[in-house]
């Protein structure tokens, strides 16, 4: 990860921005980063990454390890943003400018306010508060709803790094001031709140699936279909059930993830576009399934 120097720190001017949220007409205020915000932060990003760590399987991963007191110093030396709604932080972004470049790090969202934009919104603040040229940033190879978002959002793959536990770290980039080159985008607004999300698949969950797929069936098309039915789960959702299908249904979203085939119905693909699906196999054999937020 990037090291900003201690005089990196760009001076802002608070903003507020007021974006309403279609179910809960809530403000949200954007407004620059400080190391008062440290704990708040700190609590953002553990709860935020969550997720990742799953998809990697580890909890070894500097968002999750770091302390108050390096968290401290690095909003000491790094130009930042935070999201707030009535107060409460929902979401931090970390940036520094450097020799034409704006260079983009950790972007942490509250986990029950993934998916609402505010991700989008602290992203976008960032490049219009910058004179660089061109924005970078990063995510690990694992995390593909991150690499679809930000690709979306006019970014393109620049290059990758080896982490040498076979991931890697993919840096993106983006050219901010329009106009393009060879291999890079022009100036790309960020896809609008859940629209940019679609469902996404863990390392475990895509090769359970394939192995239930391919131990029911040899039907070149199959997948695993995962639609409603007509009882409801705790929270008056819909609730979900799957069985291995030789062909999706005529009206079914079909997500293919690494060779892997999802058939979802009309309310699953609702209930689903913006989560991870994760599997597990018990001792006795038996298959579950968890789903979890996406990164905004």
């Amino acid at each position: 990860m990037w090291r900003p120097e201690p005089n990196a720190r760009q001076k802002e001017k608070p903003r507020i921005v007021t974006e309403q949220n279609d179910e809960k007409d809530r403000e949200i205020v954007i407004s620059p980063i400080s190391d008062a915000d440290a704990g708040e932060v700190l609590t953002v990003q553990r709860a935020a990454f969550v997720s990742e760590a799953a998809i990697y399987g580890s909890v070894d991963m500097p968002p999750l390890t770091q302390t108050l007191a390096e968290l401290e110093a690095e909003l000491r030396s790094e130009s930042g943003l935070t999201a707030r709604i009535d107060g409460r932080l929902v979401g931090a972004i970390r940036f520094v400018e450097r020799d034409g470049m704006l260079l983009i790090g950790r972007i942490a969202i509250a986990p029950d306010m993934q998916g609402e934009g505010v991700g989008r919104m602290l992203l976008e603040h960032a490049e219009s508060a910058s004179t660089a040229q061109v924005a970078e940033l990063f995510t690990g190879s694992l995390s593909e709803a991150n690499i679809r978002l930000y690709e979306r959002c006019g970014y393109v793959e620049h290059e990758r790094v080896p982490d040498g536990d076979g991931t890697e770290q993919v840096f993106l980039r983006k050219n901010l001031r329009g106009g393009s080159w060879p291999g890079h985008a022009a100036t790309v607004a960020c896809p609008d709140r859940k629209e940019s999300l679609v469902l996404t698949l863990t390392d475990n969950a895509s090769a359970i699936v394939t192995t239930l797929v391919s131990r029911q069936t040899d039907a070149p098309d199959a997948g695993l279909r995962i639609h409603s039915t007509e009882a409801e789960n705790a929270e008056g959702g819909a609730r979900l059930a799957v069985f291995v299908a030789a062909d999706p249904e005529p009206q079914d979203q079909v997500v293919e993830v690494s060779g892997t085939r999802l058939f979802l119905d009309e309310s699953a693909a609702a209930a689903l576009d913006d989560k991870i699906l994760d599997a597990g196999v018990d001792e006795e054999g038996s298959v579950s399934f968890a789903v979890t937020p996406q990164l905004a």
